[in-house]
């Protein structure tokens, strides 16, 4: 009976502790800057190398994508305000939208969306999941439309090539990147 009453009185203890945590936690005023916890450090925080959830996780909160998804994971502009496929769906121009600058105050050109995408193409890069930037016919398949636009031609028709591009590694990182950005 005596051990029975002991650990009631320890996980009576342990509620009312979590409790008063909780409530201290609450505690503070809105909108002072955002709390994440991970479990386990993310990889890298380069997009190119993001391979797993909590890295694509941390790169989604650090860089954006031409497009990204809602909670609900519907399709929403991101860096670029529209995009219209051809007729062929090989196809697709994203259109950047304006005022969006680095962290540096440079604005985002389209030339940073194809660097970007180069980047992480490169065989040299190693490690990332490059797969939702494969479809793209290589180099020559990024085309750059002055400062507001780039082209994307594809190997094939892909209705879901938008939504490959709301994916961690088709974010848009600044150049020129550190030597030890995924350090």
């Amino acid at each position: 009976m005596l051990r029975h009453l002991h650990r009631t009185v320890n996980l009576f203890d342990t509620a009312s502790m979590l409790f008063v945590c909780l409530l201290l936690a609450c505690g503070g005023e809105a909108g002072t800057g955002l709390v994440y916890y991970e479990t386990y450090d993310p990889r890298s925080l380069d997009p190119a190398l993001s391979t797993d959830v909590p890295t694509g996780e941390m790169v989604a909160l650090v860089f954006d994508g031409l497009t990204q998804f809602d909670p609900d994971g519907r399709l929403l502009p991101g860096l670029a305000d529209s995009w219209r496929p051809e007729r062929s769906g090989q196809r697709y121009v994203f259109h950047l939208r304006p005022g969006v600058k680095f962290h540096d105050g440079r604005p985002l050109v389209a030339a940073d969306v194809k660097r970007s995408f180069l980047r992480v193409l490169d065989p040299k890069t190693r490690g990332g999941r490059v797969w939702p930037l494969q479809p793209i016919a290589g180099a020559d398949g990024i085309e750059v439309l002055g400062d507001t636009a780039v082209a994307f031609t594809l190997t094939e028709p892909l209705a879901v090539f938008p939504k490959f591009l709301a994916m961690p590694v088709a974010a848009v990182v600044p150049t020129p990147v550190p030597a030890d950005f995924g350090q």
